[in-house]
C-alpha cells in the first residue's frame, strides 16, 4: 500500500493478513537518513514519523529500523545502485524479520502506557491535521464543503464546545478524547482491536454513554485510509494489561493524565496547569472509595459522570481531582440526613 499524496506519512504501509503490521519511508539513493543529519522538510518529517511504532527508513544502500520509538538495527549494502550490483549483507534478513513480525508488546507498567499512548495520540493529532489540510485543497478545487467529514466535525466541535477552537485545537481534543475512549473501553474489558470503533462504541455507552457516543461520532464517518491510523491505536490500546499496571500503585489512574501530559506534549501541559499533589491524590482517591463502597477506587475515580471524580481529555483537568478533599480546603463537613445514600458515579445508583 503506497501513499503519494501527503508529504509526512511514510511512503509504505505494510500489511499482514489484512492488519497494518509497519511503515517504509524510502528516500533517494545517497541521502542522509540517520535523524541526526535530517534538514528542513525530511527533519519535519521525522520528527512525525518517528511515533510510529515499527518503521524502516532506508536510502536504498542504508536499512534503519526503528521500534517503539527505538533504533534496533542498522544495516549497510555494498555496491552502487546506479549499476545495479549490490549486495546485502546476513544481517538484512534478521532485520527484515523483525520489522514482518512487529506486534505491540504487552503494556504492564504505567510509565510504558504513558510513552505508548503519548506516541500515538501524537501521531493521530498529526494525521487529523493533515485530513483537514487535505479537504480545504478539495474545497478549493470546487467540492462540497459540507461533505468534508473532518471539516464538519471541527465545525460543530466549535458550535457545540468550543467556539473560538482552531483546527489544531480540534486535532488535539480529537485525538485525546479518542484515545481515552479506547482506554476507557480497555478497563471495562472491551476487545478494542478487531472490533469496529461504532461496535466498541456501542458496549462503551452501556456504562458510559457519553465518551461511548463520543467515539462513535468522532469515527463513524472517517475516510478508510484514515483508519488505518484508528486501527494501529486501537492495536496498541489492546496491549494494555492493566491487572498488571494496577499493581504498581491504587494512585494509577489519579497520576495517568498528568504523566500522559507530560510524554504528549510538554507545553500543553504547562498551559493547561494540570498539577497533581502526591497527597491530594492518595486522599482524594481514599474519598472516592468511601464515596462508593461497592467500587474500588481504580473504577470510581476515572470518567464518572455525572457526578463523581471524572476526567475531560484534552480540557486541561484530566483525570484527577484538582481541588482535593473538604478536609484539604478547610472546608467543614456538612452533616448527612439520616436514611440519605452516598452517592458515587454511577448513574442509577
Amino acid at each position: 500500500m503506497r501513499d503519494t499524496e501527503r508529504r509526512v506519512r511514510p511512503d509504505y504501509g505494510v500489511s499482514i493478513d489484512g492488519v497494518i503490521t509497519g511503515y517504509i519511508e524510502v528516500k533517494a539513493p545517497g541521502k542522509a537518513v540517520a535523524p541526526a543529519a535530517l534538514r528542513g522538510h525530511d527533519k519535519v518529517q521525522w520528527e512525525r514519523q518517528q511515533d510510529l511504532p515499527n518503521l524502516l527508513y532506508t536510502n536504498g544502500t542504508e536499512w534503519r529500523l526503528y521500534q517503539d520509538g527505538e533504533h534496533r538495527r542498522t544495516v549497510h549494502f555494498t555496491g552502487d545502485l546506479y549499476d545495479g550490483k549490490v549486495t546485502a549483507p546476513p544481517e538484512f534478513e534478521a532485520l527484515l524479520t523483525d520489522f514482518l513480525v512487529w506486534k505491540p508488546a504487552p503494556i504492564t507498567s504505567l510509565g510504558g502506557l504513558v510513552t505508548a499512548i503519548a506516541r500515538m495520540t501524537r501521531l493521530l493529532r498529526g494525521e487529523v491535521l493533515d485530513q483537514l489540510a487535505a479537504e480545504h485543497t478539495v474545497v478549493r478545487g470546487g467540492a462540497d464543503e459540507r461533505l468534508q467529514p473532518f471539516l464538519g466535525l471541527a465545525a460543530e466541535w466549535r458550535a457545540m464546545l468550543f467556539p473560538h477552537a482552531d483546527e489544531a485545537t480540534f486535532a488535539d481534543g480529537y485525538a485525546q478524547t479518542v484515545t481515552f475512549a479506547l482506554l476507557l473501553a480497555r478497563t471495562e474489558g472491551i476487545t478494542v482491536f478487531g472490533e469496529s470503533l461504532h461496535t466498541i462504541g456501542e458496549k462503551l455507552r452501556a456504562d458510559h454513554s457519553l465518551m461511548g457516543r463520543a467515539l462513535q461520532l468522532l469515527t463513524d464517518d472517517v475516510a478508510r485510509d484514515f483508519r488505518v491510523t484508528l486501527d494501529l491505536l486501537a492495536r496498541t490500546v489492546d496491549a494494555v494489561d492493566w491487572a498488571r499496571i494496577r499493581r504498581g500503585g491504587r494512585d494509577t489512574y489519579l497520576h495517568l493524565y498528568e504523566h500522559f501530559l507530560d510524554a504528549y506534549d510538554p507545553e500543553l501541559r504547562k498551559r493547561s496547569g494540570v498539577v497533581l499533589h502526591a497527597d491530594r491524590g492518595r486522599r482524594a482517591d481514599g474519598q472516592a472509595h468511601r464515596r462508593c463502597p461497592r467500587h474500588p477506587p481504580r473504577q470510581a475515580a476515572w470518567f464518572r459522570r455525572p457526578r463523581g471524580l471524572h476526567g475531560r481529555p484534552g480540557h486541561g483537568d484530566g483525570n484527577l481531582p484538582a481541588r482535593g478533599t473538604r478536609a484539604d480546603r478547610g472546608e467543614r463537613r456538612r452533616p448527612r440526613r439520616a436514611g440519605s445514600r452516598l452517592r458515587c458515579g454511577h448513574p442509577g445508583r
